[in-house]
């Protein structure tokens, strides 16, 4: 079974739930109790990120298999494969902001 598609957004809601939708489908919540409202609301980035960070880390496995392909075969990396994991890293700094910045 594969999980519901990305983006996915963090939206508040009341009380301790923090409702985490792709679209108009809910697809977690996460819960900031009394005393531990940051730690709650950093969960639920969290959770919000997993879609980028998972498709980021493919696109990273997939960049580091071509490059480790080339010293294989003793080639240098080609300008396509450069820009490949140049994007990949920005995939996976783009996906940990979203993660970690505070609302």
């Amino acid at each position: 079974m594969k999980h519901t598609p990305g983006p996915w957004e963090k939206r508040h809601s009341y009380g301790i739930e923090i409702n985490i939708f792709a679209g108009d489908d809910l697809v977690a919540v996460a819960y900031a109790w009394e005393g531990q409202k940051k730690e709650g609301n950093a969960n639920a980035r969290l959770i919000a990120a997993a879609p980028d960070l998972l498709a980021s880390g493919k696109a990273r496995i997939e960049a580091l298999e071509a490059l480790l392909a080339c010293y294989r075969l003793g080639k240098r990396a080609t300008e396509k494969l450069l820009t490949q994991l140049e994007q990949s890293k920005k995939g996976w700094e783009a996906a940990i902001k979203k993660a970690e910045e505070e609302d």
